[in-house]
């Protein structure tokens, strides 16, 4: 999707991604990005009682890490962004060493960041990178970082005529009162919202089995969401 917006001259005057919301109308995202971090001491593995004392403990800055990072979110959860709430660290894994008595020379975090719709991940980078300095210094090791952008977040006016026509259309399909909402998980919408600077909204048939053992829409849920785009385009043109 960033390949067709950097190459195709796309021109638009609103935009649907056909997904993550069924009964709301989503005015906001976060943006997210994967982290893998390495720490990393000179030296090849060794015998836990042959190792030298003093010797840099891969798992001992690893848990700092984690505690930092614990902390750090404790910060993010007093920056509220407006309909969505706030950005965090959440490290899905971490790994190290292969059995009991052997001093591992590495210890691998890998994990996610989320962050505000007006932040960008440059500023994000250098954030995370601060943090982790000092605990490299501290326990004379090496700590590197690869950050990977997943998509940057985006908001979109609510008054925006498109909100308007999609408010009304989910409301007229699915008789119900559909309230304006952000969203921590991440979409193509931001692309297309920050590439070609227009409203860009998510709407999809019900995907509460996403991710699971079985992925599955029923049929129903797609008639409902073609209806809604339908009446989307209707009441938009007219606009």
């Amino acid at each position: 999707m960033i390949a067709l917006t950097e190459r195709v001259p796309l021109e638009a005057d609103a935009g649907i991604v056909m997904e993550t919301a069924t009964k709301e109308c989503t005015v906001a995202q976060l943006g997210s990005a994967t982290f893998r971090i390495e720490v990393r001491r000179e030296g090849e593995t060794s015998h836990q009682l042959y190792t030298p004392a003093g010797t840099p403990h891969p798992m001992t800055a690893a848990a700092e890490i984690v505690l930092a990072l614990d902390a750090k979110n404790k910060e993010l959860e007093r920056v509220y962004f407006e309909d969505i709430g706030c950005g965090s660290y959440f490290i899905g894994s971490v790994q190290s060493g292969k059995f009991y008595n052997q001093f591992p020379t590495t210890a691998e975090l890998v994990g996610v960041r989320r962050y505000g719709p007006e932040e960008n991940l440059e500023a994000v980078e250098a954030e995370f990178r601060a943090l982790l300095a000092p605990i490299a210094e501290r326990n004379g090791i090496r700590i590197g970082l690869e950050l990977e952008k997943v998509r940057d977040g985006y908001r979109i006016e609510k008054q925006s005529p498109a909100v308007a026509a999609m408010v009304e259309a989910i409301g007229s399909v699915r008789g119900i009162d559909v309230p304006l909402v952000g969203k921590k998980t991440v979409t193509d919408a931001g692309i297309f919202a920050r590439a070609l600077g227009i409203p860009v909204i998510c709407h999809g048939p019900d995907a509460s089995t996403a991710h699971g053992d079985v992925e599955y829409v029923e049929i129903e849920e797609l008639a409902l969401a073609t209806q809604v785009y339908i009446q989307f385009i209707e009441r938009f043109v007219a606009r």
